[in-house]
């Protein structure tokens, strides 16, 4: 079921292979719970419920094969998550979060994050004289420069139809431990496979 008044986002062949539970499997209600379970936390849905179909469906006079009915209500595909606030060791600092959920279609993820810290105290963007800044980041030779991050990161929702989910990420950006360091990354990268054991 889509979003009232939008069109589906996701056909059929998408939910079969997000669903960890297919033709041939061996029945199992701990099977479906996790079926279920993995549905949900693609974060496409809104409801998912993944039940056996009434008696009226199941193959007659066949004990051995079962037809299960997967019920979904699709979810907003897109979300942007912001954040914006003040800290003892980073003054002002700010975060975005932009998450298309199912980027080219197939529920495919990319998730874009920018980050920035030490606004008011550090060099260029300093103002008020960084009266509005904790007086403990005057000590700290290492908060005369922003801190910040921007990261991309594109996942797959399976791999070959495994039941992994393969991510890559490209990043760039400087940290700073107060009174430790200050480490700059100009390009970085992160490759991951995730699977639930």
């Amino acid at each position: 079921e889509p979003l009232a008044g939008a069109p589906r986002r996701l056909g059929d062949s998408t939910v079969l292979r997000l669903l960890s539970v297919s033709t041939g499997d061996e029945y199992s209600e701990h099977a479906l719970t996790d079926a279920q379970r993995e549905l949900y936390q693609s974060d496409l849905f809104q409801f998912v419920e993944v039940r056996l179909a009434a008696d009226s469906v199941q193959p007659k006079g066949d004990s051995s094969h079962v037809t299960i009915d997967v019920v979904l209500r699709e979810n907003y595909v897109r979300q942007l998550d912001t954040e914006v606030g003040w800290a003892v060791l980073d003054c002002f600092k700010g975060r975005a979060v932009l998450v298309d959920k199912n980027f080219l279609g197939e529920a495919r993820r990319l998730e874009l994050t920018a980050q920035v810290s030490k606004i008011g105290h550090a060099e260029n963007t300093r103002f008020a004289n960084g009266s509005l800044c904790s007086s403990d980041m005057d000590k700290d030779p290492f908060s005369s420069r922003v801190n910040y991050l921007a990261s991309s990161t594109f996942r797959l929702p399976t791999l070959f139809g495994l039941r992994g989910s393969p991510a890559i990420s490209v990043y760039s950006e400087r940290r700073g431990e107060y009174q430790a360091f200050l480490r700059t990354t100009v390009v970085g990268g992160e490759a991951s496979l995730t699977r639930d054991l």
